[in-house]
């Protein structure tokens, strides 16, 4: 097995093209492809659209 494959979680913040957001927990293989893969949804979205990583932390915190 390639040692480049492994999964692990990331936390992340969605907002939509209206502002509304929501806290996101994935596992994926590759986190640097994941995120610049969403950015650039939000981007083609348009509006307040974003997508930000954020730590365990931060997801803990703000899902209590």
């Amino acid at each position: 097995m390639n040692d480049e494959f492994s999964p692990r979680d990331v936390y992340a913040r969605h907002t939509s093209k209206t502002g509304d957001t929501y806290l996101a927990e994935h596992r994926v293989w590759n986190a640097e492809r994941f995120f610049a893969a969403r950015a650039a949804e939000a981007t083609k979205e348009g509006g307040k659209a974003a997508y930000e990583r954020i730590t365990e932390e931060q997801y803990r915190k703000e899902r209590a």
